[in-house]
Formats: C-alpha cells, structure tokens, sequence
C-alpha cells in the first residue's frame, strides 16, 4: 500500500470509487447507493455517518486494491473487482437492519463500540474470518448466517443473541461468550467442529442448540434453566453433560448419541420426547426432580443398569422399550403411563397391582 490515487482529482467523476453496490464521493465525502437490487439505504446511512466532518483520502496498492482512509484511519479495502473486503466502523455503536445483507466478500469486519446488531446483518457473507465486536451487547437474527469461514468467536459483553446466529458455520471450533444470558434458536444448528465452548452464565437456549456437533466431549453450562428442541441432537461423541440448574429440555435431548457415560441434572422437572434413545454406554440415570418425560425415553438403551426417578409422575409412549425390568422399579410413582407403554414393556402384571394396591 504504497500509491496515492491522484486521477481522482482530474475530473468530477474521478472523485469517485465504486464499491459492491455503492458509490463513495470523497468530495462530497458521501457514500450513496447506485443499486438497490440487493441492498437497502443501511450501508449509507452508517457510513455516511462515520465518515461525517472527516478528511477522506484512498491509497491503493499493485494489485489495484483501494484503501479508504478517513482522518488516517483505515475505514475499508477495496479489491480489484469492486467488492468491499474490509470494513472498520470505529465510531459507530449502533449497525441498522440489512446491513450488507448479501455481501460474499466480507473478510474482516471491525466495530470496536458497536453494542447492537441488527436484523440480517451480514447474512450470506461466506468469507468473513475475523470478527472484532468486543462492546456487542445484543445481536438480532440471522447475523453471519451461513457464514462457513469463522473458525472463532470472542464476543466478551453480548447478552442476548436471537435467532440463527452462525446457522450452518461447519468449521467454528472455538466460542467465547462469557456475558450471554439468553441463545435462540438455531445456533451453531449443522456445526461439526466445535470443541471449545465457554458460556457460564447462559439461562436460557432455543432449538437446535450443537445439533449436529461431533466433537463436543464434555459439556458444562452451570446457569442454563431451559433448553429447546434438539439439543445435542447427533452429537455422537459428546461423553458427560452437566447441567446443575436446569429445569426443562424439549425433545429429542441427546437423540442418536451412544457414547455418553455421565449426566448430571438434578433439577430437571420435564424433558421432551426422544430422550437418550439408543444410548450404549450410559450405565445410571439419577434424575431426582424430574416429574414428566415424553415418547420414546430410553427407547432401545440396554446399558443402563441403574434408573432412579423418585419423583416421575408421566412417562410417554414407547418408553423402556427393551427396558422392561426398570419398569416394576417406579411404577407405583407413574400417574399417567401411556397405553403404548405398558404393551410394548409388559408392564399390565404391574399397572394392575398399583391399582389393587390403591383401592
């Protein structure tokens, strides 16, 4: 980056730099859009204000990339075909709805006092791999959804991010979020990769949380109170889950895992269907707050040779199924046992001397 342009100062037109869909004046020091086919007026508008009052200059180097500079600042790279690489905001705090929606040549994005995200910002960008949002305190949805170049994410003060955040992100393998308190839906949702994950004060998560993940071993969430659907769902190594506080998970919890051996929840009340079906290695379950689980529990688990339930009060269909000598075990405390239950576990002996029993 050594060149300085000056052709732009030979005629009004030269004044001007195209990038992507925008066109930046740095006479009028104003950036405008020159199509809306895919963009709305939310790029301007930031830019525009960022830029306010400030002495604007470009450089390029010999690979014909242009450098935006605003008071020696550098604010944007431009590549040889138009297309904006690198953007740094450092004033800006609050990034609008549609923010470069569409953009497939984002590589670095720089916004050190943002505090909020948008709707769709950044959606579709396949190439971004460095993320600087250290002050970023809530996200909207779709943020850098199917993003496939992250590898790593520090956002150190965020406290609530919504829906599909890093949706489809396959390569993520390291995630910092020590501020968060509430996940939506479909995070990290078709991530293979990821082995570091650090959220200690997360309360509350939507579906599809790590579903698809093959690396997570061990999981630790000591603040979560409820989960959604599919957590862990085709997570085929994940080998311990310690969730001390958590008082609901929906279904398909740890559906299609065989490896866990440990799982820790003591103050899990309800859980959804699809529970642990299929597990081989699971060997105890000591579950002493739960009070209803749906379909499926336990369905084809042959290692489990220890079950406590103390407080179990509905189980659903299908449940124990090759299972069945737990079944005389906790019967007494089931008030709500699905027909389908008591067939496939030939548990009719049992339900019928709880009966006499009460009478």
């Amino acid at each position: 980056m050594t060149k300085k342009t000056t052709h732009e100062q030979n005629s009004k037109n030269n004044y001007q730099i195209k990038a992507d869909y925008f066109i930046i004046d740095l006479k009028k020091k104003k950036v405008s859009l020159s199509s809306s086919q895919y963009y709305t007026e939310s790029f301007p508008k930031v830019l525009n204000a960022e830029i306010k009052g400030k002495k604007l200059t470009l450089k390029h180097d010999d690979k014909n990339n242009h450098y935006l500079f605003a008071n020696n600042v550098q604010i944007m790279k431009i590549n040889a075909k138009q297309e904006i690489t690198e953007l740094c905001l450092p004033n800006t705090k609050k990034i609008p709805d549609w923010f470069l929606e569409y953009n497939v040549a984002l590589e670095k994005f720089s916004a050190p006092n943002v505090q909020y995200i948008g709707y769709e910002c950044l959606r579709d960008n396949k190439r971004c791999h460095s993320l600087y949002l250290p002050k970023v305190l809530e996200i909207e949805d779709n943020f850098l959804m199917l993003n496939n170049k992250l590898k790593s994410i520090d956002l150190p003060s965020v406290r609530l991010i919504k829906n599909s955040f890093l949706e489809q992100n396959r390569i993520c393998q390291s995630v910092n979020l020590s501020n968060v308190q509430e996940i939506r839906h479909n995070f990290l949702c078709e991530n293979e990769l990821l082995t570091e994950l650090n959220v200690p004060k997360l309360k509350r998560v939507g579906s599809n949380f790590l579903s698809s993940n093959k690396e997570l071993k061990n999981i630790d969430f000591p603040a979560v109170l409820d989960i959604g659907h599919e957590f862990l769902y085709q997570n085929k190594n994940c080998a311990s889950v310690h969730l001390p506080n958590v008082r609901t998970i929906g279904n398909a919890f740890l559906c299609e895992n065989e490896l866990l051996t440990e799982l820790n929840a003591p103050k899990l009340e309800i859980i959804g269907d699809n529970f642990l079906p299929s597990n081989k290695a699971l060997k105890k379950i000591d579950l002493p707050s739960v009070r209803e689980i749906g379909n499926c529990f336990l369905e084809y688990n042959k290692a489990c040779t220890s079950l406590n339930l103390p407080n179990v009060q509905k189980i659903g269909c299908y449940s124990l199924v090759c299972n069945k000598k737990f079944c005389n075990l906790f019967v007494k405390k089931i008030r709500a046992m699905s027909a389908e239950m008591i067939t496939h576990n030939q548990l009719n002996k049992y339900v019928r001397r709880n009966q006499n029993e009460r009478s």
